[in-house]
Order: C-alpha cells, then structure tokens, then sequence
C-alpha cells in the first residue's frame, strides 16, 4: 500500500494528480459532515488506495460510509452524480434549472419556439421576472469531463444576438451546464454578456451552490428507490425529492412496482432530507 501523501489518482478525464487528503476533507465538510465523521471517513478510504485509483472509487467508498452515518449528508455528497445520473434526456436537467429560477423569483416556461430577427429557435428555459425575459441553453452530460467549450459558447451566443433583435426582445441569455465550461467559453461568455453558470462557476453562484442553496436535491439522490424507478419519476416530471413529498400520490399513479419495504424506506429518507429544501423555503 502507498502512503495517501505519495499517492497519484486518476482524473476522470484520465489525467493523473498527486491525491489530496485536504480536498477530501473539504469536501465532507462542505456536505455538512461534522469534522470527526470526515477525519473517520478520510481514514477508512485511505487504507487501501493503490497508485493510479480512479477518483471515482474514492467517491463511491467515500459515499458508502456516509450513507452509512447521515443519509441527509450522504445526499448533499453525491449531488454532483446524482445530477450525473439526471439523464439519458436532458429534460429533467432543464426542469432543475427552471427550478432554480423559480427560486430566484422568475416565472418559467420550457421548450418554447421563440422569434429571433432571422429564424425561430428552440430555447430550453425562459424565465420571466420584472418585465424582463432571459432564456437560458442547459448542456446536460451523463459523464464527468465532458465540457462546454468555445464552439457552444459561440452558438448560444448567436443565438441570444438573433433573440434580442426579435419580437420577444429577449434581453438577457445565458448559458447552463452540469460539468464545466472551457476558460475560452468563460471568456467569449463574459465579453459577449452571457449568463454562464457551470458546476463550479461563478464562485458562490454555481451550480452546486444554488442547487443546494434552495434546497433543490433531485430524486437521483435517493438510495431508497431503485434505478428504474427513479427515471420513472423524472420521465413523468418528478424531478426534485420536493415534490414527491408534496404529492406522494405520483408514486402510486405511475404503479411502480415498490415492495411496502421499500416505501417505509423512501419515507424515512424524504423525512431525513425535508429540512435541506424547508430551511431554504423559511
């Protein structure tokens, strides 16, 4: 076994990187883990890295033994896979992002064809808040380093400079992603006036950041429910925990095939989760 402190991982992009304890820990700490549950849990999954350990099995350990201790803490760790796992369609992403607008005070509407000056075009989410209308292009990926780069930037931004100029008179653009946008993408976006939202980006103002904010976790988070079932409910439009606990009858009205165990366990996780989207209600 190599000491974690001599130890290289490897990226999902299959770059390698020396392995960082102190990402880690910050990490778990960032979840709400308490310091001591994540000193235990950086312990345990130490033990026995080999050189060359995917980054994602140090997650998947990692999970484990959260999931073992706080289930509401073990949901805010898997966040970014669970968003991973939103697809294959990007529908329920789109439905998040209106979710996030809505937070922010927008009326929402998807999937609309909307007048630019020279063509009609699909947007994917346009938010109305004030007398102003924004619409906004989500790039949904399954798997981590798949990035939005320059070439997306510049069509979306096409895209926003024909909508400005017609009928609706969109006044604002932006562009959403669940991964991460290229440093030309930031850069075109900023100089062109887009809003550019990535997992990470703008510090404080990501996706990860607002998501967890208002308390937005997705049904893929949840460990009680089994694959099928959770793209089940995303594919009827069940996309948040929220709203499975604010109407529990769209479970019985998809007759999923879910055992009286496997309900009582459901149960008892949207209970566990409840104060992470009603403190962000209060």
């Amino acid at each position: 076994m190599t000491r974690s402190a001599d130890l290289e991982v490897t990226k999902a992009t299959g770059e390698r990187e020396p392995f960082s304890p102190e990402k880690l820990t910050r990490s778990l700490l960032a979840a709400g883990a308490e310091p001591e549950l994540a000193r235990r849990v950086l312990s345990r999954v130490t033990e026995d890295l080999e050189p060359g350990v995917p980054t994602r099995r140090i997650y998947r350990d990692a999970f484990r033994l959260l999931h073992r201790e706080v289930d509401a803490v073990a949901a805010r760790y898997s966040l970014k896979q669970a968003i991973l796992r939103l697809g294959p369609s990007g529908y329920p992403f789109e439905r998040l992002w209106g979710a996030v607008l809505e937070a922010e005070g927008y009326t929402v509407e998807f999937d609309q064809m909307v007048y630019g000056r020279c063509v009609r075009h699909e947007v994917d989410v346009i938010g109305r808040r004030d007398g102003h209308v924004v619409g906004f292009e989500c790039k949904y990926h399954s798997r981590k380093g798949r990035n939005s780069d320059l070439k997306i930037a510049l069509y979306v931004g096409g895209r926003a400079h024909d909508l400005r100029d017609g009928p609706e008179q969109m006044d604002g653009y932006g562009l959403v992603t669940n991964t991460r946008l290229t440093g030309d993408a930031v850069a075109y976006g900023r100089c062109f006036g887009l809003r550019l939202v990535d997992w990470a980006h703008p510090t404080g103002h990501g996706l990860k950041d607002l998501v967890e904010r208002y308390g937005l976790l997705p049904v893929s988070c949840l460990t009680s429910l089994r694959k099928d079932a959770k793209l089940a409910l995303m594919a009827a439009g069940v996309v948040l925990c929220r709203d499975l606990v604010d109407a529990p009858e769209r479970l019985d009205r998809l007759a999923l095939d879910v055992r009286p165990a496997e309900r009582r366990a459901l149960e008892r996780e949207l209970e566990t989760l409840r104060p992470l989207w009603e403190t962000a209600r209060s």
